[in-house]
């Protein structure tokens, strides 16, 4: 590689840098203002029920014994949320070196779910995770994955008017992979140009362009992520359907 190509290489991969920490920022706000509404009404409860404790608002014993009940129910929903907020916090992108340690995906997926069932659910969306029967282990970075794996959701959810969007968790042993794939029906027009813009090698950068990240651009920065750790991005038919899938290599256990 000569020097122009080495600073071309370099160029992309900082500008693919900033826009996965613009992502991953945008991603954060959207969370905390979806989110801080939901704290109010845990604490707002626990703060009523202890009053009419405190008070002796309460008829009998067995009244008390209901709202303090009530009132853990409502504690441990706040403390939910609160280790929602924390790794979210802990999400970060930039151009430091990859933790590589060998992980679950199906640990990785679960932790998917709790950080995007909210946006689902305020979109009227059926969020599903189907995991496969056997444990899937990948050497990977845990945080990053689960970051690129967040965009990939908030963009499919924010294209998706109605219906459900399924995750699906599988293994190819033969090919030696780990797949998440990516399914609802209304995905299918979402899909055919970011294809094209996948197997293209240059980025087009447009300085007048409010800084909107473009779908091609969110998933060619999720796949600049997969190939540092040895995985791709893919679009595939299946029968009628396109599918989005991220393929990882396989670890196996000792």
């Amino acid at each position: 590689m000569n020097e122009l190509e080495q600073l071309k290489s370099e160029v992309r991969e900082t500008y693919l840098a900033y826009l996965m920490q613009r992502q991953i920022s945008q991603f954060k706000g959207g969370f905390l203002a979806r989110i801080s509404h939901e704290l109010r009404t845990p604490l707002s409860t626990l703060i009523s029920l202890h009053q009419l404790i405190i008070h002796d608002l309460c008829e009998d014993p067995l009244e008390e014994r209901q709202f303090i009940l009530e009132a853990l129910n409502s504690a441990q929903n706040l403390l939910q949320i609160l280790d929602e907020m924390i790794v979210i916090s802990k999400i970060d992108y930039g151009q430091i070196p990859l933790s590589l340690k060998v992980i679950s995906l199906k640990e990785v997926l679960q932790d998917l779910f709790s950080l995007s069932y909210r946006l689902a659910e305020n979109k009227k969306i059926k969020l599903k995770i189907t995991l496969s029967e056997e444990d899937v282990l990948v050497e990977t970075d845990q945080e990053k994955i689960l970051q690129m794996l967040l965009i990939l959701v908030e963009v499919m959810l924010g294209h998706i008017s109605s219906g459900s969007l399924e995750i699906l968790l599988s293994s190819d042993r033969d090919n030696n992979q780990g797949i998440i794939s990516f399914e609802s029906p209304q995905i299918e027009t979402l899909l055919s140009e970011p294809w094209e813009f996948l197997q293209s090698q240059t980025i087009q950068i447009n300085p007048a362009d409010n800084f909107q990240i473009s779908l091609g651009l969110k998933l060619l920065s999720v796949q600049s992520i997969l190939q540092t750790m040895q995985g791709t991005l893919e679009i595939i038919e299946q029968g009628e359907f396109k599918l989005l899938r991220c393929l990882l290599p396989l670890r196996y256990s000792s």
